[in-house]
């Protein structure tokens, strides 16, 4: 990616949470539309291995941002579908989410990414920036997310359960049914 300037990290000021929050609130129509597509395609692929008897009915949406995704600076978040046996469930079903629109942090991000350099200091800056703010960036998409998978909800039985977190680790019940 090109940007207009490389930035100097001595100078840099990290976003705050109302600076995020305010963003994802004038990009909330963007989040929709890609969630609504990338859901779409979730939901094929379980219909399609219920279709094989391989998934009983849905109990749980999984939304989770990966580690490995942060470390490699790619805006991704996966949305795994689950039956009743939730992680034991032997088949996966899931489609990642590209939350590269997300402009109000990963251009910002990405200039904190350029600006590594081979001196040590400045290394260690920009991932602490880095880490810091895509951290924060997951944890105020969280406040956004019942409005972004509003129609979504309303469309599966009452006992699914939409959680929230980091893959694999822990995650938080955002809304049921």
């Amino acid at each position: 990616m090109a940007y207009e300037k490389r930035i100097n990290l001595k100078n840099y000021v990290p976003q705050s949470r109302e600076q995020i929050s305010g963003g994802i609130a004038e990009n909330i129509e963007a989040y929709i539309k890609s969630f609504d597509a990338v859901f779409g395609l979730a939901i094929q692929s379980y219909e399609k291995l219920q279709e094989e008897n391989q998934k009983t009915d849905l109990r749980y949406v999984y939304i989770c941002f990966l580690r490995s995704s942060v470390s490699q600076k790619l805006p991704l978040l996966r949305i795994s579908l689950y039956n009743e046996a939730e992680f034991e469930d032997m088949e996966d079903c899931y489609v990642d989410w590209d939350v590269h629109f997300s402009k109000q942090l990963y251009s910002r991000l990405y200039k904190v990414h350029e600006a590594l350099s081979e001196d040590k200091v400045n290394n260690d800056l920009a991932e602490k920036y880095w880490h810091e703010e895509s951290g924060l960036f997951f944890e105020v998409l969280k406040i956004h997310l019942p409005k972004i998978i509003d129609a979504h909800r309303q469309g599966l039985p009452q006992n699914v359960q939409w959680r929230y977190g980091e893959y694999l680790d822990r995650c938080e019940l955002i809304s049921r049914g």
